[in-house]
Formats: C-alpha cells, structure tokens, sequence
C-alpha cells in the first residue's frame, strides 16, 4: 500500500493523486503561488523523464528508485538485465 500522502499530514487515500492535487499540495505547504508550485512539479518531472530516456536510473532517498527495464547496449545492440 502506498502510504505518501501521509508526509503530508492527510488521511491516506485509495484513489491517486492528480497533477492538479499535488500542485495544491506544494502551494499549500510551501506557501508559493500556482505558478511557481506548477512550474517545480514540472521541472522535476522533466528532469525525472530526460535522465530515463537516457537509460540512467533515478534515486530519490527516502522515497524510491525509477528504472528503465530492460536496458539496452546501444553500442552493441544487446539487452542486459536489469536487477532488482
């Protein structure tokens, strides 16, 4: 069960959260304005997304790892497995 809303001082859900309500989340308990709560939640996405599409995993301690499965060797065309 993911319990992440938990950090952020809210009963636990079993629907997920939309784009929209994490945005919300960000302004509420930060204090910044829409914009700038979107514009992070974005970038941070972005730079999540351009470090898997170039087939490097990304680590947020505390919190979990994202991988790219089933990496492939470009230079060599061969697809090594990934361990979990």
């Amino acid at each position: 069960m993911c319990n992440s809303n938990l950090l952020l001082d809210e009963e636990p859900s079993t629907t997920p959260r939309t784009k929209a309500q994490i945005v919300e989340s960000i302004q509420n308990h930060i204090g910044l304005p829409q914009n700038k709560s979107t514009e992070i939640f974005e970038t941070l996405l972005k730079i999540i997304k351009s470090t898997l599409e170039s087939r490097e995993d990304v680590l947020i301690s505390g919190f979990g790892k994202f991988c790219v499965k089933g990496k492939k060797n470009v230079k060599a065309g061969i697809q090594r497995p990934v361990r979990i």
